[in-house]
């Protein structure tokens, strides 16, 4: 068990996402929201939503 959840440690590690990115990803699925009504929500830029 230990070795299970020290390999999906390291998978997750290399995906390096960010928090915002998390965030944008969970809204996408979550809520299926525009990158326009996203940026709004989480007070970012259109771009950097998009970007991401």
């Amino acid at each position: 068990m230990e070795d299970l959840l020290r390999t999906f440690t390291n998978v997750l590690k290399g995906f390096e996402l960010t928090k915002s990115e998390i965030k944008i990803y969970s809204l996408l699925l979550n809520e299926q929201l525009t990158a326009r009504q996203i940026a709004k929500k989480l007070g970012l830029s259109e771009r950097i939503v998009r970007e991401k």
